[in-house]
């Protein structure tokens, strides 16, 4: 019996348990045996808790591609339309889990959390609005984010108000980086789709459009006005229903991706009015791969070589740091990984060593010491060969560092081939008496004789005493604050506290009765009713007159200056007359106050 029934369905029966769906749950529960016997995986063992946040990204991603009706229950039809069977044999003869690109691609998860941990700024594992838009270099519109995060585009699963989670930020880069695929045309058609009535409107699409107008503006680009962009639109999707763009218009049409990039991405969007005829040649050469498969794989290469570009800056271990790399082994990207999020500072020990352990980083613990020794001759060699090469390069420092340094090299401590250019460079950016004071730290520190690499050594010094330069400027900077707000306080001076400041707009730095300590900027000219104006210190009333508009509005410019303050008088010169004709209703005549 059981023979008789296809691959998929005796995976469906597999899964479940006494039920007709299946849930995610059920698919940790049998995958979970995958990472104790993948070899490509081995290096998670020992770290359950990534292993975990590993097989969540593979389950969500299997749910995000293949559950239509997006509430995690999984049908037998579900299982049969995917190709999970087909994916599922891949993995069980292909040792390197990174050429499995569907569901299970390490380097795929690695991407997915990276960014996740990126934009997590205080690692609550909940990511709000103001992390969101950080996405992409605040690619996305602050309208489409707020769409997101009002449930629109799907049911959120953090269960914590106006927070996306883990889950829900796996649908939204995946939705984001490939949106040719079903889920993420059903994922931002809704979005679109403010009314929820299954079709998208010019008015809708000029809701989000207005956004990327404003940006276009900000940004110096050539602005295309929504008349033109609606023309363009409807020719490339080419509705049904002339004014009403379906799901099905856009899944037909093959220019998904186009379509919502206009709407809400602009840098897309003018990448893709820029295309490199190169990256057309590329992306036509590699159909199999989707526009996720190559974006993850371009953000994977630059992690990587963030990684390897990676400076130490504790000059206290950084000898050890130089003997940690020289001691790594393994393949790139798994067992040879230190990755990116050793940079996060609020990391303890026990949680980085964790985090390195699930990034696939292992270090040989036990190296031959004749090998060690060799090593060790060889760098003798090297060195002395290097000293003989750059002992009569210029330092390039000023007179002063410059005596101060060629002191050390008589007095043996150093010698011009402990410091390459990179070094000096640093030295240089610092003033010529704080330069001297890390010279002198340098040449007193205890554990000078025994430093190797003294250029790492120094630049480590250089980086503390920056860090220790700025923390007192602040220091010096928030008791000036106290300073001034103790002042303000015996001159009965009222100052906002920090929460009333993020509270104030634009609109509260205007007065229309400046005081003689007020800082002026520049004035701006209204039109409003008399009586609402009655406290601005320089008024005219309007009435309807036979005066030109022109001429009434030099009349009261004139007016103004007769009373004005000698910085008053330069901001209201500089009005022009065309500011102060459009606030006219029409032709009128001038009265002051007095001729009421």
């Amino acid at each position: 019996h059981v023979r008789q029934k296809t691959p998929e369905q005796r995976l469906f029966n597999l899964l479940r348990t006494d039920r007709n769906y299946v849930t995610r749950e059920d698919w940790k529960e049998h995958l979970a045996v995958l990472l104790d016997t993948h070899p490509g995986l081995d290096f998670l063992k020992g770290t359950p808790e990534f292993q975990d946040r590993y097989l969540e990204c593979v389950v969500e991603r299997i749910y995000y591609v293949n559950n239509r009706s997006e509430n995690y229950k999984m049908t037998l039809s579900e299982i049969q339309r995917s190709n999970l069977c087909q994916v599922l044999k891949i993995v069980d003869v292909e040792p390197d889990i990174n050429k499995v690109m569907d569901y299970f691609s390490y380097e795929h998860f690695y991407v997915l959390y990276c960014k996740f941990w990126e934009l997590d700024s205080d690692h609550d594992f909940l990511l709000d609005r103001d992390d969101v838009v950080k996405l992409s270099n605040y690619a996305l519109t602050y309208r489409i984010v707020d769409r997101v995060f009002s449930g629109a585009c799907r049911t959120l699963t953090s269960q914590v108000p106006e927070r996306l989670g883990y889950q829900d930020f796996i649908w939204l880069l995946l939705s984001e980086e490939d949106k040719t695929s079903e889920t993420a045309i059903r994922f931002w058609f809704r979005a679109i789709d403010l009314d929820a009535d299954g079709y998208i409107t010019p008015h809708e699409m000029e809701f989000f459009y207005k956004e990327q107008l404003h940006r276009m503006d900000c940004l110096a680009q050539e602005v295309v006005q929504f008349e033109d962009i609606l023309c363009q639109m409807t020719d490339m999707v080419k509705p049904a229903k002339e004014g009403y763009i379906s799901m099905m218009d856009l899944r037909k049409c093959k220019q998904a991706a186009v379509f919502f990039n206009v709407l809400f991405n602009l840098t897309k969007f003018i990448q893709y009015d820029q295309k490199d005829p190169g990256q057309i040649f590329n992306e036509r050469a590699t159909p199999e791969l989707t526009d996720w498969d190559r974006y993850a794989k371009v953000e994977y290469a630059r992690l990587a070589q963030e990684e390897d570009q990676g400076d130490a800056v504790d000059e206290g271990e950084w000898e050890m740091e130089q003997q940690q790399q020289q001691q790594q082994v393994g393949k790139r990207g798994q067992n040879a990984k230190k990755k990116k999020m050793q940079k996060y500072v609020d990391q303890d020990e026990d949680e980085r060593e964790m985090a390195m352990v699930m990034l696939g980083h292992k270090r040989d613990a036990a190296r031959n010491p004749a090998d060690a020794d060799a090593d060790d001759d060889n760098n003798d060699e090297s060195r002395e060969a290097r000293a003989e090469s750059v002992s009569a390069e210029p330092t390039g420092l000023a007179a002063a560092v410059d005596a101060r340094l060629q002191g050390l090299f008589a007095e043996g401590k150093c010698s011009r081939a402990d410091f390459d250019g990179q070094t000096l460079a640093k030295l240089r950016e610092f003033s010529d008496a704080d330069a001297l004071d890390i010279l002198e730290r340098f040449a007193e520190a205890e554990i000078l004789s025994k430093v190797k690499n003294k250029a790492a050594f120094l630049s480590g010094i250089c980086h503390r005493y920056r860090d220790r330069k700025a923390k007192e400027e602040k220091e010096e900077k928030k008791r000036e604050q106290e300073e001034v707000s103790r002042l303000n306080k015996e001159e009965g001076i009222v100052e906002l506290d920090e929460d009333e400041k993020d509270k104030l707009v634009d609109l509260d730095s205007f007065t229309a009765l400046p005081r003689a300590d007020d800082i002026l900027h520049y004035c701006l000219p209204v039109c409003a009713p008399y009586f609402a104006m009655q406290s601005y210190k320089f008024k005219v009333k309007l009435t309807p007159g036979q005066g030109k508009k022109g001429k009434v509005a030099k009349q009261a410019q004139a007016m103004f200056q007769k009373d004005a303050t000698p910085r008053e008088r330069e901001l209201i010169k500089v009005v022009g007359d065309h500011e102060m004709v459009m606030q006219m209703v029409g032709n009128a005549r001038i009265s002051t106050p007095a001729k009421k």
